[in-house]
């Protein structure tokens, strides 16, 4: 919000098109994706913020699960795009094989202020965890 001028509607333009792209790159695999509801925050007063990426989604998670807006809307799972810089190099972080949970289907990614595409790739490769995806190299 701060880093978009202070401008609702450039936050969520920008949201739009980061998951529009999101969905452009999982229709290969006839998955679509879309917003269902969304939420700018004005202030830091809804939810604590670290710069701690594991801290950060579990604070997450843990207002979504306490927040009656999430209850009420069906969803099967719910990404914070941040503008805070996260410790090291993570730019994105989510739990993994948790999707349509809605206890714990949640993920964060880092608006690095790139390119629309390149925090989509980010917000689809935290979206693939929450599809119960890994790393190539994990086991």
């Amino acid at each position: 919000y701060i880093a978009y001028g202070r401008n609702i509607s450039a936050v969520v333009l920008r949201a739009i098109e980061i998951f529009s792209h999101v969905d452009m790159l999982y229709q290969s695999i006839n998955v679509r994706v879309v917003i269902v509801y969304s939420l700018t925050w004005t202030t830091r007063q809804e939810i604590s913020f670290s710069s701690v990426p594991n801290t950060l989604l579990r604070l997450f998670r843990e207002y979504h699960t306490t927040t009656t807006a999430f209850k009420s809307i069906t969803h099967d799972s719910t990404q914070l795009i941040t503008g805070i810089n996260l410790d090291g190099n993570t730019v994105g972080i989510a739990y993994v094989g948790t999707m349509c949970n809605f206890d714990s289907s949640v993920g964060l990614t880092q608006d690095t202020r790139g390119s629309v595409a390149s925090v989509a790739t980010i917000a689809a490769h935290e979206m693939g965890h929450t599809f119960g995806m890994n790393h190539d190299d994990d086991s």
